[in-house]
């Protein structure tokens, strides 16, 4: 009965330092598994850090490259409004330029009119003079005539034949008139016309187909080619 029980209590205390051994075991194993669960958290926030880190370096990172992307476009901007500035620059130099150009040539222009308006008055001049010197020399012979006319009629009793003779005078003067554009108007038998006659008064007539007609031509009118230069003054049927 002793060795029963002496061998129970062996079992007994077989049993409890198994289950002890046992126990350390599965305290070293969960000591194991908590310092590699550590190691991991240790690993993972030193993962987390140098992420941290890099993501902090990256936004340096990319704070720089917006800094310098800012300061690359403004550059350009800069060099892009310079080269604008002298361009415009050149086109105020082409403009002023151009200004200049034209001002000469207007100058030049206003010359050139200047000196041939007064050309052009001196030669109208001169041949204002030239016509009248040669209106002035065809009528010298008509006044030779009418000197002769005078002389003759002085010395003759024959009346008709210094009518006829002062007639022929008057041909030839109408005929230097007409050769230098002067004709006269004609007036009786014709529609009073207030662009060609000037009527002086009124006669009165029995034919009603006289009405507003020149009866009478009280002094002749004349053209210079074809403007009239002086109205005929005119008595009108009424």
């Amino acid at each position: 009965m002793k060795n029963n029980k002496v061998k129970k209590e062996k079992r007994f205390v077989k049993q409890q330092t198994d289950n002890f051994a046992e126990s350390n075991i599965q305290l070293e194993t969960e000591n194991k598994n908590e310092q590699k669960v550590e190691k991991q958290i240790n690993k993972e926030e030193v993962s987390i850090g140098e992420t941290e880190g890099q993501t902090q370096v990256k936004g340096q990172n990319q704070g720089e490259e917006t800094r310098t992307a800012k300061e690359t476009q403004l550059n350009e901007e800069v060099v892009v409004a310079s080269k604008v500035d002298q361009s415009i620059n050149n086109e105020i130099e082409t403009l002023k330029q151009q200004i200049a150009e034209l001002n000469d040539k207007y100058l030049r222009l206003y010359s050139d009119y200047d000196n041939y308006r007064k050309r052009t008055m001196r030669e109208k001049a001169e041949l204002i003079k030239s016509a009248a010197c040669d209106l002035i020399l065809e009528l010298l012979p008509v006044a030779d005539d009418f000197e002769r006319a005078i002389a003759a009629a002085e010395q003759t009793t024959d009346i008709q034949s210094v009518i006829q003779g002062i007639k022929l005078i008057q041909q030839k003067f109408i005929g230097v008139l007409s050769r230098n554009g002067i004709e006269e108007i004609k007036s009786i038998g014709e529609k009073f016309n207030t662009d060609f006659h000037e009527a002086l008064k009124t006669t009165t007539v029995d034919n009603d187909a006289q009405k507003g007609t020149i009866v009478e031509e009280i002094q002749k009118g004349y053209l210079l080619n074809g403007k009239v230069i002086r109205h005929a003054k005119v008595s009108v049927g009424g």
